[in-house]
């Protein structure tokens, strides 16, 4: 990476932050709109965090002429890697973490990270 693409690098860490939060508001929380959060958690924590790297590539391009692209961002189980439909209250079933993953393209450089959230032991621990 040149030095105009490391600036951007963190950008999939922010999402991936932004996206814990939004794991954590719709798992934690209580009433109806809790409740659907739980039943909707992938969608929203994935067009969360989209919406940061949507936004950091538009700037990157305009600032600075790096190119960016989205490879993924997913939430799945930690212990079958299977895509996470519903969460119950509390972050899991039965203390089943998920993890939090992402990639994305810089240049000619891809990035990947990921957190794993609802376990109280390794909660955002970076695998």
């Amino acid at each position: 990476m040149n030095e105009r693409e490391r600036k951007w690098a963190p950008t999939l860490w922010k999402a991936l932050g932004v996206g814990r939060k939004v794991f954590e508001d719709c798992v934690v929380g209580t009433g109806l709109n809790a409740e659907r959060g739980r039943e909707d958690v992938r969608t929203q924590v994935r067009d969360a965090a989209e919406g940061v790297i949507q936004r950091a590539k538009e700037s990157a391009e305009e600032e600075d002429g790096v190119s960016m692209r989205l490879d993924y961002i997913a939430l799945n189980w930690a212990d079958t890697l299977k895509p996470v439909e519903r969460v119950d209250q509390g972050g899991h079933i039965g203390r089943r973490p998920v993890i939090l993953s992402g990639a994305i393209w810089i240049g000619r450089t891809r990035l990947i990270d990921n957190l794993i959230l609802g376990d109280d032991d390794v909660d955002g621990l970076l695998l």
